[in-house]
């Protein structure tokens, strides 16, 4: 992976390429983020399984679409 480095002053850009302990950083932070949009996929998944689990349960107890909707507002 590459950097641009630009002296303010001069206005002067550089390609460089980025160092081994860079590069790690940069993995790191890909690394992290995709762990972090899996864990975000997993609780919005859990979310929708509660919902529909609630709604299902609720319709076994006998509500209607029109009472469990004022309940739980959607």
């Amino acid at each position: 992976m590459k950097q641009l480095l630009v002296n303010v002053q001069t206005g002067e850009q550089q390609l460089v390429d980025l160092t081994a302990e860079e590069q790690a950083v940069v993995d790191k932070r890909f690394s992290d983020e995709a762990t972090l949009a899996a864990q975000r996929k997993i609780e919005e998944d859990n979310i929708a399984t509660n919902k529909t689990s609630g709604k299902t349960k609720l319709k076994n107890l006998g509500l209607t679409d029109d009472e469990i909707k004022a309940l739980t507002g959607a």
